[in-house]
């Protein structure tokens, strides 16, 4: 993910990155490398830093379940997303946008952090 927004931007001689959850993770990477033209960097809800350690397989799988059913994105959402709980409202929100992903989705974080 990293080297396809390194590709976009090439070449561009101002810009700004933005990253919103795992994109945040993919914009920290990508800026970290001080590129040419970047000034600046927009981190909007980025998905939590882990250190590397913390990162086993069985995390991975883990992660690759997180929105399987409602029960799993409930805790997910209320023990990952959230540090305090969600108006009835949003927290539903929350259920229905991450079933509604497509089905590569479950498993793109997981794979990201291989």
């Amino acid at each position: 993910m990293a080297q396809d927004v390194r590709e976009a931007v090439a070449g561009l001689s101002e810009y700004v990155l933005v990253g919103h959850s795992m994109g945040g993770k993919v914009a920290q990477l990508v800026a970290a490398g001080q590129p040419d033209g970047l000034t600046g960097l927009v981190l909007v809800a980025p998905a939590p830093a882990e250190p590397a350690e913390m990162i086993t397989p069985e995390y991975q799988g883990q992660l690759s379940h997180a929105y399987d059913s409602m029960e799993t994105v409930t805790f997910a959402r209320d023990h990952i997303l959230t540090a305090s709980p969600l108006p009835d409202h949003l927290a539903a929100q929350v259920i229905e946008d991450s079933l509604s992903a497509g089905p590569e989705a479950p498993g793109a974080l997981a794979a990201y952090l291989k």
